[in-house]
């Protein structure tokens, strides 16, 4: 009897044991994600930023006056962390940290919505004083022209976010950080213009609770819209003079595919995300093929539920300029 109770007893620990293993693994996995940088290693990711980012878009004017100068305007760069993000800028420290508050609202709000693992490493953000500042880290960083860098106001890819300071619950700032987490987080850097901007227009929306397009059942029952087929083919959605409604409509097209109740959407969208993982191809080809997995639907056949989401019968769309796909 005394031999059974022991070993009852060395059982009871071990599975004890086993369970409180288990709890403090499921506690890390639940706390996963980019582990807090001490004071060091914070300075060594700012000097690296400085180094390979900072120091190509030194003004031209301070670089005249020398190297003392120079090393005066770079010391101007901070880094503010918070749990997911590093905000590097040159603006004042606390309304940084203001937008890396921001931040890391839309950040929960998209990981509620669109529940995705944490990343092991921090997202990083590029806030630049000024409007100049921006569009010179655009043309000496990323090749742009100066009349594309001063079309935007931000940008984001899964790398990075770059914006100049503005307010941090613009819907500027909410849709390019959303960007940023489409694609790092959810690991979604492709499918189309369409989708990457209907997305970022939908969170931007929605965190700032504002209606989805009011003009959306108007336009389509006037036929001022593209066709979808047209629609998911545009390389890049400001490419033409109807830009910011494509912006809309795209946002309206996430809209019905998140939120339908309406079978085979009901729900799927979870798989339709899944199923844009990890490809950065873009174009009709792509979306036709999206559709067709996910919903057993056409591209037309997605457009007429579309439609009908938003009480507008089939009507005759506008036909683009110059048709343009994109693989």
């Amino acid at each position: 009897m005394v031999r059974l109770i022991s070993t009852l007893l060395v059982l009871w620990g071990v599975s004890a044991q086993a369970v409180s293993q288990e709890a403090r693994d499921a506690t890390a996995t639940k706390r996963s994600g980019p582990v807090a940088l001490d004071k060091k290693q914070e300075r060594v990711k700012l000097d690296k930023f400085r180094n390979n980012v900072a120091a190509k878009m030194v003004p031209r004017k301070v670089e005249k006056k020398g190297e003392r100068q120079v090393r005066a305007w770079l010391d101007r760069f901070q880094v503010v962390q918070s749990e997911h993000y590093l905000v590097y800028t040159n603006g004042p420290k606390a309304t940084s940290r203001k937008f890396a508050k921001t931040l890391e609202q839309l950040y929960s709000f998209m990981q509620e919505r669109f529940p995705f693992e944490d990343l092991s490493r921090h997202l990083e953000c590029y806030v630049f004083k000024t409007k100049e500042q921006y569009f010179d880290f655009c043309v000496r960083l990323r090749g742009w022209s100066r009349e594309q860098a001063e079309g935007t106001a931000g940008h984001a890819t899964a790398a990075y976010y770059a914006a100049y300071y503005q307010s941090p619950k613009s819907a500027t700032v909410m849709h390019e950080a959303a960007h940023q987490v489409v694609m790092a987080c959810l690991g979604v850097p492709g499918v189309g213009s369409w989708f990457q901007e209907g997305f970022a227009v939908y969170v931007e929306k929605k965190i700032l609770n504002q209606r989805i397009p009011g003009s959306i059942k108007a336009d389509l029952r006037s036929g001022r819209f593209y066709a979808l087929r047209d629609m998911v083919g545009i390389r890049r959605l400001l490419s033409d003079r109807h830009g910011l409604r494509n912006y809309d409509h795209a946002g309206t097209i996430l809209a019905f595919l998140i939120e339908s109740k309406a079978e085979p959407f009901r729900g799927r969208f979870p798989e339709f995300l899944a199923a844009s993982r990890r490809s950065f191809r873009r174009g009709e080809e792509v979306a036709e093929k999206l559709f067709e997995r996910v919903y057993g639907l056409t591209i037309e056949e997605v457009e007429a539920a579309w439609m009908k989401h938003y009480g507008a019968a089939k009507s005759k769309s506008e036909q683009r300029p110059s048709r343009s796909k994109s693989g």
